[in-house]
């Protein structure tokens, strides 16, 4: 299947320039039929979409929960990456991200850079948001 997977979510956002948006459901099908990296890539570019100011609730949280496959064949490692890479990047959604996304996690061997960003002291006059919220810091990365 030729698809760009960042389409994936860019595709669904009601914004988007094409005219209607793509359903949930027929992002799950795309989603389905993508290979294991190209999923990853989608969650990507959802963690990307996190970052911005008031798209959590608006937009991230239901793609997650409405478009994103259940099955456990889909709890991958690279799954798991752009799941933490969304949650790192939910700002104050944070608690809620962890709380949505831990059940679609699964233990991955090495994190990269997120369990390094996660557990560093806040530089000054920068905003610590996991750091806030100590108790869930390390909770979704511990399943």
């Amino acid at each position: 299947m030729e698809v760009d997977p960042d389409l994936i979510p860019l595709g669904t956002r009601p914004e988007n320039d094409g005219g209607p948006p793509i359903s949930f459901k027929a992002a799950r099908e795309v989603l389905v039929a993508l290979d294991d990296k190209e999923r990853g890539d989608a969650l990507w570019m959802l963690g990307e979409i996190a970052s911005e100011p008031g798209t959590w609730n608006a937009f991230v949280k239901p793609f997650i929960e409405q478009a994103w496959p259940r099955q456990v064949k889909f709890r991958t490692d690279s799954a798991s990456r752009g799941f933490a890479h969304s949650i790192e990047r939910s700002g104050d959604n944070f608690p809620d991200a962890v709380r949505t996304i831990v059940g679609l996690m699964r233990p991955v061997a090495h994190l990269d850079m997120i369990t390094y960003r996660l557990s560093k002291e806040s530089e000054e006059g920068t905003k610590d948001l996991p750091g806030s919220f100590q108790s869930k810091r390390f909770s979704f990365l511990m399943r």
